[in-house]
């Protein structure tokens, strides 16, 4: 059994396969560009206030 977690992108069509309205990620700055190719968009309501701890 691995004990590394297995990461995989979110993908879109599968979202829309399970009617989701919407998907949410907070993707890293590698994975960044990978998310904007598969069609997410930057926030325009969400704020984040990262805090440090």
């Amino acid at each position: 059994m691995p004990t590394d977690p297995v990461v995989r992108p979110a993908r879109p069509a599968d979202a829309r396969g399970a009617c989701l309205d919407g998907l949410i990620v907070w993707p890293s700055e590698r994975s960044a560009p990978l998310y904007r190719r598969l069609g997410f968009l930057p926030p325009e309501e969400l704020l984040e206030l990262p805090l440090g701890t």
